[in-house]
């Protein structure tokens, strides 16, 4: 995967399950568990769903990569040892071993402003894209500053 493709999505076919897999060799851990160590490990860059994260489980399980046992209302899923040969086999494919170093290697504050002002910057897009549509003038100035912000994006990803 090259460097312009890593915004699409944070994991690549196959790779959240390794990860999944990581995380239950450590420990053995319940559903929003899982997603609250993914939080930490990529210092709050990447939050999934518990729509992502049960479905994945769920064929983990299926495959015979987990196992849970019941804790009360929780389940609490364990790596098997099918799931243990298929982390062996695949624990240092690139480029999630790339990714998860490079959030291990980054400053964990610096990260969370970081992802912060992102989210500001996001919620004012939006805002003032749901405002210019009813202004064309105002929906043709947004439309460019949009084609500008990317290409300015880009043009940074390049010189990386």
């Amino acid at each position: 995967m090259n460097q312009k493709n890593q915004g699409k999505r944070v994991f690549g076919r196959g790779d959240l399950k390794v990860v999944l897999l990581m995380l239950l060799n450590e420990k053995p851990r319940h559903g929003y568990d899982i997603i609250r160590g993914l939080e930490e490990l990529f210092n709050g860059f990447y939050s999934p769903s518990p729509g992502s994260i049960y479905p994945l489980l769920q064929w983990l399980e299926d495959e015979k990569y987990v196992t849970f046992t019941k804790e009360g209302r929780k389940k609490v899923f364990s790596i098997t040892s099918v799931g243990q040969a298929y982390l062996e086999e695949h624990k240092d494919s690139d480029p999630l071993s790339t990714r998860v170093a490079m959030f291990n290697a980054s400053n964990a504050e610096e990260t969370k402003v970081l992802h912060e002002e992102i989210q500001l910057v996001s919620e004012e897009l939006f805002k003032v894209g749901r405002q210019s549509m009813m202004n064309e003038e105002m929906k043709v100035e947004f439309l460019n500053l949009l084609k500008e912000t990317k290409l300015k994006l880009s043009k940074l990803i390049d010189q990386s």
